[in-house]
This record gives C-alpha cells, sequence and structure tokens, in this order.
C-alpha cells in the first residue's frame, strides 16, 4: 500500500474537522497551504512561459481563493497565467513576470469581501504588518490598484 492510499481524500477530511470539536484556527490552514505556495508559483510560471514559446513580454500570475461550495471549510488555491494585469477583485492576488530578467514581482492582493470592507471601515484598527493590505484595498476602492487603472487616473 502507497503513502497516497493512506492518506484521506479532501472530503473525509473537511467532514472529520467539521465534526470534531477541535477547530483549525485560521493561521493552521493559511501556514499549511503557505508550505507550497512558492512551489506551485514557480511551477505557474514555468508552464505559462512554456505555453508562450518565444514571447519576451512580461505576464502576470494570479493566484485565486476558492472556497468549495459543498464543502465550506475546505479553500482551494489556484494559480493561473495572463497577458494582462486583471481588474482587482476579492480573493485574488498578483505578480508580475518578466521572462527577460527572470524577475518575479508582488504586486497586489485583495482578500474575501467581508475583510475587505472591514478593512476600508476600520482601517486603523489593524496592525502594522497588515497596513500594506489594508492599503491595497483602498486602493481597489479608489479604482487606482492596477497599473493601468493608475496611467488612466495620472
Amino acid at each position: 500500500m502507497t503513502m497516497a492510499e493512506n492518506k484521506p481524500s479532501v472530503g473525509e477530511e473537511a467532514r472529520k474537522r467539521l465534526i470534531s470539536s477541535d477547530k483549525q484556527e485560521v493561521g493552521e490552514t493559511s501556514s499549511e497551504m503557505n508550505k507550497t505556495f512558492e512551489e506551485a508559483l514557480m511551477e505557474c510560471v514555468r508552464s505559462y512561459q512554456k505555453e508562450r514559446l518565444e514571447n519576451t513580454t512580461p505576464f502576470y500570475v494570479i493566484f485565486q481563493n476558492k472556497k468549495e461550495r459543498l464543502m465550506q471549510n475546505v479553500i482551494r488555491r489556484y494559480f493561473y497565467g495572463r497577458e494582462t494585469e486583471p481588474t482587482p477583485t476579492y480573493d485574488i492576488g498578483v505578480y508580475k513576470c518578466d521572462p527577460i530578467t527572470q524577475k518575479i514581482d508582488f504586486k497586489w492582493t485583495i482578500p474575501d469581501q467581508a475583510t475587505y470592507f472591514d478593512m476600508l471601515i476600520n482601517a486603523n484598527r489593524y496592525p502594522p504588518e497588515k497596513q500594506q493590505l489594508v492599503m491595497f484595498c483602498k486602493l481597489m476602492s479608489e479604482n487606482r490598484l492596477a497599473d493601468y487603472q493608475k496611467e488612466v487616473i495620472s
């Protein structure tokens, strides 16, 4: 029997956690999700660049968090590449990749809708380490977050 056969499915694990009196903390969930973040990001960059063949213009990699409809305690993170910077919306983050310099720059991220509005209303209550995220939320509310929005306003 292989190790994969012993590992419970996502559904089994989600059900077990819903029934259990031991609740998983947000920090634990975040920590677990972040273990493979960099690896998944780099895999997306490599595979998208391969699709582009000899294209040497910058492109974007987006990560998106989605709650499963049937298992509300399951959050999945998806990565995909695209040629243009996306319109800011909830539960996504953006990296800009330059294939010539091999540089990957973090651009911005927006939390879920409830957190977004809370950050707009209670910005001063968030600790210093959350202020960059608060700033991203404010810029989104002013339609000034994405580079293409800054060019239009300037």
